[in-house]
C-alpha cells in the first residue's frame, strides 16, 4: 500500500510535469542536448547489474531490495511528513518536467543515514522500463560514509539524490554507469557544514541521452568538494555534464572533467561556480578536457565563474582537440609503434578520472566498463 503522503508528492510532480514540459535546447541548461529521445520513453528490456561483494541495496524500476550484510552505520527508512514537504516544495525549482520524473515515477522514496565509520555500500539501479527514484541521504557530523552507485539496464531511469553532510563529515561517491544506457537522468545536490568533505567521482559510456546535473553548495568555512568524471562515447552517444557549486567564506572545489568521443558521439559540459560577496578566502578549479577520435565527434563546453568577492582564487580551462601530436612522437620515439602510442595515450586519459575512485570494487568496474582494464 502507497502512503498517502508519498501518493499526494507524486501527483503533485506529475502535475507539475505537465505544466513545464519536455526541455528543448531554447532551455540554457540543455543547449547542448539532443532532446528527441525524451519524447518516448525508451524501448528497454531486461536489465542487469554487475556483482557487487558487500552491503547493497537494489533499486529495479526504483523498487527497493536491502541485500548482503549492511553492518553498523547505515539505516535505511522513509521520509517524514517534514521531509516529504521539503520535496513538494522543490518541485517550485523545476524548470523542466524531467526534474519532476523522479518523484513522478518514483517506485521508491528513502531516508538513507550514515553514522560513525559506516562500511562501504552499493547502490545498484536497473532500469528495464522506465521508472525513478528518490535518496535522502543524511551524513551525521563526523561520520565517515562511502558509497558506490551503479547503473544499467536499457530502459529509462530517473534518479533524484538530495545529500546534507553534517559538519566533520566526509561522504565519497563513486558512480559507474554499466553498458549504453537509454535514457539516464540524474538530479543530486549535496550541502555541506563546516569542514565536511565530499568526493563525487563518475564514469560512464553514454547514451541515447544521457544527463548528469550536480549541484554543491559548500556552506561553511572548511568544506571541501572534488569533482571528478569521465565518459568514453562512441556511436551515437550522447552524454551531458552540468555542475554547479556555490562557495561560502575559505571553501574550496575541484572540478575534472574528462571525456573521449568516437563516431558520432556528444558530450556537453556545462560547469558554474559561483562566489557570493563574503566568499573570500575560496579556492575554486575547474578542468574540462575532450579527446576527439573521430571528425564527426563534437564537444561542447561551457565554462563559468561568477566572482563577487575580492580575496579568491579562481582558474578554469577547457581543451578541445585530438592526440597531442608532440607526445605520440615522444613515445614513438621511445619504440613503441603508432598502433600501441594512441592507446597508451587514451587510456592515460580516461585513467586519470577512473584511478580516483575509492572503492576498489567500483574502480575496476569504470576500468572494465571505459575499456582499460
Amino acid at each position: 500500500m502507497v502512503d498517502p503522503l508519498l501518493a499526494d508528492l507524486r501527483a503533485a510532480a506529475r502535475a507539475r510535469a505537465q505544466v513545464l514540459g519536455l526541455p528543448t535546447p531554447a532551455l540554457e541548461d540543455w543547449r547542448y542536448v539532443r532532446c528527441q529521445p525524451l519524447a518516448a520513453a525508451p524501448a528497454g528490456g531486461p536489465g542487469g547489474a554487475a556483482g557487487w561483494e558487500g552491503a547493497c541495496l537494489d533499486l529495479a524500476d526504483g523498487v527497493p531490495a536491502v541485500r548482503g550484510d549492511w553492518g553498523a552505520g547505515w539505516r535505511l527508512r522513509l521520509p517524514d511528513a517534514a521531509e516529504v514537504a521539503v520535496l513538494h516544495d522543490g518541485l517550485d525549482r523545476a524548470a523542466s518536467a524531467t526534474a519532476c520524473w523522479p518523484l513522478a515515477e518514483a517506485g521508491s522514496v528513502q531516508v538513507l543515514e550514515a553514522a560513525g565509520a559506516a562500511a562501504p555500500l552499493a547502490l545498484r539501479s536497473i532500469a528495464g522500463g522506465s521508472a525513478g527514484w528518490v535518496l535522502l541521504l543524511r551524513v551525521a557530523p563526523g561520520a565517515q560514509a562511502r558509497l558506490a552507485l551503479i547503473h544499467a539496464g536499457p530502459g529509462r531511469s530517473s534518479v533524484q539524490i538530495e545529500a546534507v553532510l553534517g559538519a566533520g563529515a566526509s561522504l565519497s561517491v563513486d558512480e559507474v554507469q554499466t553498458g549504453v544506457a537509454g535514457q539516464l537522468l540524474v538530479h543530486a545536490r549535496v550541502r555541506l557544514e563546516r569542514d565536511a568533505r565530499l568526493a563525487w567521482t563518475a564514469a560512464g559510456r553514454g547514451g541515447a541521452l544521457v544527463r548528469h546535473a550536480l549541484a554543491v553548495d559548500l556552506a561553511a568555512a572548511g568544506a571541501e568538494v572534488a569533482i571528478a568524471t569521465v565518459d568514453r562515447l562512441d556511436g551515437e552517444a550522447q552524454a551531458h555534464r552540468h555542475t554547479r557549486v556555490v562557495h561560502a567564506g575559505r571553501t574550496r572545489s575541484g572540478q575534472m572533467i574528462r571525456t573521449v568521443l568516437a563516431g558520432r558521439s556528444l558530450a556537453g559540459f556545462d560547469g558554474c561556480v559561483h562566489m557570493p560577496p563574503g566568499a573570500d578566502g575560496s579556492e575554486a578549479e575547474l578542468q574540462d578536457r575532450n579527446l576527439l577520435l573521430s571528425p564527426e565527434a563534437r564537444a561542447d563546453a561551457r565554462p563559468q565563474l561568477d566572482i563577487r568577492a575580492d580575496d579568491v582564487k579562481a582558474a578554469h580551462g577547457v581543451t578541445v582537440g585530438q592526440l597531442p601530436p608532440e607526445e605520440l612522437l615522444y613515445l614513438r620515439m621511445r619504440g613503441l609503434p603508432l598502433a600501441a602510442a594512441a592507446p597508451l595515450l587514451t587510456r592515460g586519459h580516461l585513467d586519470a578520472v577512473a584511478g580516483r575512485m575509492v572503492l576498489d570494487q567500483a574502480r575496476a568496474l569504470a576500468r572494465h566498463e571505459l575499456g582499460i582494464a
